[in-house]
């Protein structure tokens, strides 16, 4: 699976792999090269996962 800059479109093509029509349990393997575009891409998913987990708890608990 090549890494997507937004984690968003990896998590909605991972549960489309496991929709269609699977019984059984699947496994989804990424295998990274260091020091390549993929491992930098993976970063920047990490970054943007956090920003949206911290804009997200940030709307949450400020209306509350």
């Amino acid at each position: 699976m090549d890494p997507w800059w937004n984690p968003a479109v990896e998590c909605q093509a991972q549960d489309r792999i496991h929709r269609i029509g699977q019984y059984k349990p699947i496994r989804i393997v990424r295998f990274v090269i260091e020091d390549t575009i993929e491992e930098r891409i993976l970063k920047l998913q990490e970054k943007k996962e956090l920003v949206f987990q911290g804009l997200v708890f940030f709307f949450i608990f400020s209306f509350w």
